[in-house]
């Protein structure tokens, strides 16, 4: 009888502890996920950062003038195109140390004259403004990579009477 007596305690106490376990286990999942999707997003993000970081400036330069392009409906090839030209793909002094890669600014009579943008997404980013505002043929044109390039040019953002050729002639302006 006395075994029978502990038998029933003993399945009583473990069938409550599958119950509690079973009903507490819900609000736990839920927290643990929250914290763990939150602590996953600042993972994520780190690595976005230590991913950018990595990267070389020409390369921060062309992935936000894709990004850009896809957004406001140019083709990507016209601005990688005339900075792969104007800066060695990002090798030029400008590009190196003002995040410069079109040399904007920077005249014939004056080069130290040439802006510095914090970031190679921020000269990305001035580009875009620029040409929208500035060369609005340019910019009507931009879904047409020949005719986007010949306005630019005619709006007088180079002083080379070869610069369309030029940049037409960059593998970058056949190949994105």
């Amino acid at each position: 009888m006395i075994k029978l007596i502990y038998l029933c305690f003993i399945t009583s106490v473990t069938l409550g502890i599958i119950y509690q376990t079973h009903f507490d286990i819900e609000p736990t999942y839920k927290e643990f996920k929250k914290e763990y999707t939150a602590q996953l997003k600042e993972l994520k993000e780190k690595e976005y950062q230590a991913y950018i970081a990595s990267l070389s400036g020409w390369q921060r330069f062309k992935d936000e003038v894709i990004r850009l392009s896809k957004k406001h409906g140019f083709v990507a090839n016209v601005p990688i195109a005339q900075c792969a030209l104007e800066s060695a793909r990002g090798t030029s002094y400008f590009a190196k140390y003002r995040n410069n890669f079109c040399g904007i600014g920077a005249f014939d009579s004056d080069p130290n004259k040439a802006f510095s943008f914090e970031t190679p997404e921020k000269h990305a980013q001035y580009w875009v403004r620029l040409i929208s505002k500035e060369y609005k043929l340019a910019w009507e044109n931009r879904n047409n990579p020949q005719a986007m390039i010949y306005q630019i040019k005619a709006g007088g953002y180079a002083t080379s009477p070869n610069y369309v050729s030029k940049v037409m002639s960059m593998s970058e302006f056949r190949s994105l």
